[in-house]
């Protein structure tokens, strides 16, 4: 948590709040809009594209290099320690929904746009080195950028916390 408060302390503060803007136009300008009906299935539809498309890339990933994808998924059981089951995907999902879209999404995004920001953020994921992943966690972040653009910051907001919230509770299933 204390990441995820850092980076949203860092994205309020870097789009000039109190320095050049009020509480209202900050919120603005990092992309917060109201949740509409419309909006929520657009977030639901993305959640699930994006856990079906990383079951899918995994799965290719997995026959074509076994070893190397058990030792990646090894690497990311390890960094997830005891933040399993439901209230560690509550934790992960809200923690890192709000501190990474507020600064990717919410900050960064309109001045260095959509590839650069792209590269940022999977450059922050590198616990996962130069692997396949790296291709997942790109692509999430063309669609979370594509999504702020067509949408707003709380729809990346609930993408991410969904997607995260998934990841960690799928394996879960059947157990």
């Amino acid at each position: 948590w204390a990441q995820a408060l850092g980076m949203v302390l860092l994205a309020v503060t870097g789009v000039g709040f109190l320095a050049r803007r009020n509480w209202r136009e900050t919120i603005d300008r990092l992309g917060f809009k109201r949740l509409t009906l419309r909006h929520l299935g657009i977030a639901v539809a993305a959640v699930i594209g994006l856990v079906a498309f990383q079951i899918v890339y995994s799965l290719v990933w997995q026959a074509l290099d076994p070893v190397g994808f058990a030792e990646i998924s090894d690497a990311s059981n390890l960094l997830l320690g005891d933040m399993t089951g439901l209230a560690g995907a509550l934790t992960i999902g809200l923690a890192a929904a709000l501190g990474e879209e507020m600064i990717f999404r919410g900050a960064m995004l309109p001045p260095f746009r959509l590839l650069l920001t792209s590269v940022l953020f999977t450059i922050i994921h590198s616990q996962y080195g130069v692997s396949p992943a790296v291709g997942i966690i790109f692509a999430i972040a063309l669609v979370l950028g594509v999504l702020r653009y067509r949408t707003s910051l709380t729809v990346c907001i609930l993408v991410h916390f969904g997607y995260n919230f998934v990841s960690v509770m799928l394996p879960t299933v059947g157990q």
